[in-house]
């Protein structure tokens, strides 16, 4: 039985809302949170088990490089992306 993998709206809206503010400050950090994004995604994929439980039934993936995070549910061999989450409270006083 094969792994089927979901991304939610919200999700994909998240990403697209920290894929552009990381954008804005340079197109490298842009670049870096996608590839961040993408190798995440893939080892959850491969290992949807492997992460840490943070409420029930949602688990918790920290992108290696980046204070970011994907939050997902594993259920019927069904991964569903549910958020992806810039992990700092004030991110723009990191820059500046």
């Amino acid at each position: 039985m094969s792994t089927t993998l979901q991304i939610s709206d919200k999700a994909w809206i998240a990403y697209l809302e920290i894929l552009e503010w990381y954008t804005e400050i340079h197109s490298s950090l842009g670049i870096k949170f996608s590839d961040e994004y993408i190798y995440s995604i893939k080892k959850i994929y491969q290992n949807p088990t492997h992460y840490t439980f943070v409420a029930p039934n949602i688990r918790r993936c920290l992108f290696p490089k980046m204070q970011c995070m994907i939050l997902y549910e594993f259920e019927n061999n069904t991964i569903i992306i549910l958020l992806v989450k810039d992990t700092r409270s004030k991110p723009l006083q990191h820059f500046y």
